[in-house]
């Protein structure tokens, strides 16, 4: 499960991630955004071209190891089909799991918040607020969102916050960039341990 997000040294994600990546269409990637990193990204050099940098899969070098992630792809897609998953269904799985690939790009930053008061003319003006923890890379909160059917306000508000109990009260206190990350980590975990779980509960409905 930490794997998600944490990838030991020398070693790869889990590889559906990197076949998701390899295999999928020019039009594929266009819809599930896989045609950009986005801003969270960095380009490495790789002999005479170049590699987007997705944090989830570490270092581009990582994407080539001698395995054929493209050739792989295609191997889960029809596994899955021989287990009878609907088409729509395995678009679904692979939306998700470019979703937990673009919560990875996430960038936090700290941004003060406007207040609107009215003033002299009658009208209102916007004075500086707290300081709030926001996306940076607004686009792909957008992605993120849409995958998941939320909106973005909630999306950034559910990872900018934290709910805990403290003296028998339910307290919600605002985090910074570091922990809104952590935030964002925890929900890749998730829902990568819940993606897992759901194939392995559909395909043990069909045994």
């Amino acid at each position: 499960r930490s794997r998600v997000t944490t990838i030991p040294p020398g070693e790869r994600n889990f590889h559906v991630l990197y076949y998701l990546l390899a295999g999928t269409s020019p039009q594929e990637k266009e819809h599930l955004g896989l045609d950009q990193a986005g801003p969270a990204t960095h380009r490495h050099s790789l002999g005479t071209g170049g590699a987007k940098r997705w944090r989830y899969l570490g270092h581009p070098s990582q994407l080539k190891v001698g395995i054929n992630d493209a050739e792989g792809f295609q191997h889960f897609k029809t596994a899955l089909r021989k287990l009878e998953f609907p088409r729509d269904e395995i678009a679904h799985m692979c939306e998700m799991l470019a979703c937990i690939l673009h919560i990875g790009q996430l960038e936090f930053v700290t941004t003060q918040s406007t207040t609107p008061s009215a003033d002299d003319s009658g009208g209102y003006s916007h004075e500086g607020g707290e300081d709030v923890t926001s996306v940076k890379n607004r686009e792909t909160l957008h992605i993120v969102a849409v995958f998941l059917g939320v909106s973005e306000r909630h999306l950034e508000e559910s990872l900018g916050y934290r709910t805990k109990k403290l003296h028998r009260e339910r307290v919600t206190v605002m985090l910074d960039p570091k922990g809104a990350r952590e935030n964002a980590d925890e929900l890749a975990r998730t829902l990568y341990s819940l993606f897992v779980a759901y194939i392995i509960e559909r395909i043990n409905q069909k045994i």
